[in-house]
């Protein structure tokens, strides 16, 4: 028997050393996977906010935003709330290819998002049922204004939400702010683009978007398709006698009227100082014919006033054509489409030869 104290504790002291190591290992590797874990979501985190920048409209935007992160963060559902007080999101969303998109919401009163928030405009997570389900709201702001409120809904903490900071969340709902704003702002300036300010209706490059849109898609669904030009008669003498700030008031009421005998569907641009044209989808010759006329009496019948209040009265022009089948100008977009100009642009010319103040129309074919 040994009489050294120390030597019965070795065996101890080794398995004591064993179990430490083993255990700070364990530590190490459970550190350096949380580590991977974070640097793999922070990752993802990077790809998606590029996927955002690169989005070139609304519609790609929140398609991302609403649809596609659901699945990307393992995500129950994505909804989100924009103020639209001044209805500059419903302008553009109106007038996208997709309309309002489902989970987005357009809310008047600032109240409505404020009170998403109660704490105060930040980050802030909250049990939303009573499964131990989570969401996630995020304030979007926009030059100190709160503009929406992004929320994540998921089913217990998705694991790569539980990895990251306040910070982050709070930048990433910074680039949504930021990108949806310039998405907007680009929608709009598109719009404003097509749109004749004085009158408000579409202009010449408008009109020719319109024209490209709808030859296609009449050739599409055989279907037919009228342009209809409307010409102010002897508009000159109102610029003259009365001034161009009266003949501006005039262009604008005018447009107003053509555009009430115009059905939903129709197209009504400003071609040209006071020129009108108008596209009339699914609308052959004799439908065209009938609303030719409501614009001649429209028109003839709408009172009008100079500076002084003085009443007077104008009379219009309107030549019209119609593709209606197959085989006119060989069936090819953008040759109905020149056809089309072209054949209404004589028929105008008719009207006007032979007295004004009427309608005429030439076939395609003629």
């Amino acid at each position: 028997m040994s009489n050294d104290p120390l030597s019965d504790n070795k065996p101890d002291l080794a398995v004591s050393a064993r179990a430490d190591a083993e255990y700070h290992q364990r530590a190490y590797a459970k550190l350096l996977q949380n580590c991977q874990n974070r640097e793999q979501a922070l990752w993802h985190w990077q790809h998606f906010e590029l996927q955002m920048i690169r989005s070139q409209d609304l519609d790609s935007l929140l398609n991302l935003l609403l649809c596609q992160a659901r699945a990307y963060f393992g995500l129950a559902s994505v909804s989100m709330q924009l103020l639209d007080a001044e209805h500059a999101w419903s302008s553009c969303l109106g007038k996208s290819s997709a309309g309002l998109p489902p989970k987005l919401t357009l809310v008047d009163d600032i109240d409505i998002l404020q009170r998403q928030f109660p704490l105060g405009v930040k980050v802030r997570a909250t049990e939303s049922g009573t499964n131990g389900d989570q969401a996630l709201l995020m304030p979007l702001v926009r030059q100190g204004v709160l503009m929406g409120c992004l929320r994540f809904d998921s089913a217990g903490a998705p694991p790569m939400l539980r990895l990251l900071s306040s910070d982050l969340l709070t930048h990433f709902a910074a680039l949504v702010a930021i990108c949806l704003e310039n998405c907007s702002n680009r929608e709009l300036l598109h719009q404003q683009s097509l749109v004749d300010t004085l009158t408000g209706v579409l202009n010449r490059r408008g009109f020719e978007q319109s024209l490209r849109e709808e030859c296609a898609r009449a050739v599409r669904s055989n279907l037919p398709l009228t342009a209809m030009f409307v010409d102010l008669d002897h508009f000159k003498r109102v610029n003259d006698r009365y001034g161009h700030p009266c003949g501006d008031r005039v262009l604008t009421l005018i447009a107003g009227s053509i555009g009430e005998m115009l059905r939903p569907t129709d197209i009504l641009s400003r071609y040209g100082g006071e020129e009108f044209v108008a596209l009339l989808p699914a609308c052959d010759e004799t439908q065209a014919e009938g609303i030719a006329e409501r614009i001649n009496l429209a028109v003839v019948a709408r009172p009008l006033h100079d500076d002084k209040g003085e009443s007077f009265r104008l009379s219009c022009s309107v030549g019209y054509s119609c593709w209606h089948r197959p085989g006119a100008a060989g069936g090819d977009s953008a040759g109905i489409a020149q056809q089309l100009i072209t054949r209404a642009d004589q028929a105008l010319y008719r009207a006007k030869q032979e007295g004004r103040n009427r309608a005429r129309y030439v076939p395609l074919e003629g």
